[in-house]
C-alpha cells in the first residue's frame, strides 16, 4: 500500500486509524480494491456497540488486506475501554487463505500497534476454525464476520 506523496510514515506507528486511512487512500487513488468501506464499518460499529455484554472475541473469515480486521480490533478495544472492561482480553482472529495477504495483514497489525489484539491465521476457514479451538483454546466467539 502506498501512502500519499510526502506522507510522514512515522504517523502509522501505533495508529490503526492512520493505517486504515492509508488503505483507503490506496484504494481510492492508486488501485481499486474491494474492501469493507468506512460507511459499512460505521454501520457495523453501531450494531456491535448495542451488544451486551460487549464483544471480546471476533472471528473474520477472509481478511484480504486487513482493513476490516484493523477496524474490528479497534472497535472491540474501544467497547471494552468504554465499559471499563479489560482491553487485553479482546482478540480478533482474521482467517486468510492467501499467504501474501496474511503477510500484509500481519505487517499492518504490527505497525499500527494491534499485533497483541489482531491475530492472522493462515489457511482455509474450516482448518483455521479447528486450530482456533485446538491451539488458541477459544471456546466461544462473540462475533463471526463472513467476508465474501
Amino acid at each position: 500500500m502506498a501512502p500519499p506523496p510526502n506522507y510522514d510514515q512515522s504517523k502509522l506507528r501505533n495508529n490503526p486509524k492512520a493505517m486504515m486511512d492509508i488503505i483507503d487512500y490506496h484504494v481510492n487513488n492508486i488501485q481499486r480494491l474491494m474492501i469493507f468501506s468506512q460507511r459499512k464499518l460505521d454501520a457495523t460499529e453501531k450494531v456491535l456497540a448495542k451488544l451486551d455484554p460487549k464483544p471480546k472475541v471476533l472471528v473474520e473469515l477472509g481478511g484480504y488486506v486487513g482493513k476490516s480486521a484493523l477496524a474490528w480490533a479497534t472497535m472491540l478495544q474501544k467497547f471494552q475501554q468504554n465499559s471499563q472492561g479489560n482491553v487485553s482480553e479482546v482478540k480478533v482472529f482474521s482467517m486468510e487463505l492467501e499467504p501474501d495477504f496474511v503477510k500484509i495483514i500481519r505487517g499492518f497489525a504490527d505497525i499500527s500497534g494491534l499485533s497483541g489484539t489482531l491475530e492472522v491465521m493462515e489457511g482455509g476457514s474450516g482448518d483455521s476454525l479447528k486450530r482456533l479451538k485446538a491451539e488458541k483454546g477459544i471456546e466461544h466467539i462473540d462475533v463471526l464476520f463472513l467476508d465474501h
